[in-house]
């Protein structure tokens, strides 16, 4: 797997102030651990964007950052703020009326979920197990494949749009 990127200090900064606002707290994982693999998660995601995302991520995280005193907040910045007023802000963000400011939020919250849930620590932690499942979808699959094939070798059948 390749190494991930690097990000600039002050993206690194509001991203983990957001992590730490949006990942779920629980006794069973190690709080600190998970907030940093979510961070390597992410940077392993921002660095497959395309140019032109990932500078409209980054102005777009640098607005989070820097506009609380455009909207009531006091003089500070996102990551300054308590961890009260940072879920506030977040929630104004989320039900937000302007369209890219709530879509904005949507997109970082699933990012945030994509990764935090992809952690085999958090699978272990809510009992998920998918080994299973992928092991009964191959199988289904290479059955179907068989029977497909074995369609095809019978001669003078007329074969069947799927």
């Amino acid at each position: 797997m390749n190494a991930p990127m690097t990000l600039p200090h002050a993206i690194h900064r509001i991203l983990l102030a957001v992590v730490r606002i949006l990942i779920p707290k629980n006794d069973e994982w190690d709080s600190a651990s998970t907030e940093e693999g979510v961070m390597t998660g992410h940077s392993r995601l921002i660095a497959e964007f395309s140019l032109f995302s990932r500078f409209g991520l980054f102005l777009m995280l640098r607005l989070l950052e820097w506009s609380p005193c455009l909207f009531g907040f006091g003089l500070h910045r996102f990551s300054a703020m308590g961890t009260e007023r940072q879920t506030k802000y977040l929630e104004g963000w989320r039900d937000s009326r302007f369209f890219f400011k709530r879509e904005f939020f949507k997109a970082l919250r699933g990012t945030t979920n994509l990764v935090f849930y992809s952690d085999r620590r958090v699978w272990e932690a809510i009992g998920y197990d998918p080994e299973p499942h992928m092991e009964e979808r191959i199988r289904l699959r290479q059955e179907l494949l068989r029977r497909e094939e074995e369609r095809s070798k019978k001669p003078g059948q007329a074969e069947l749009p799927l």
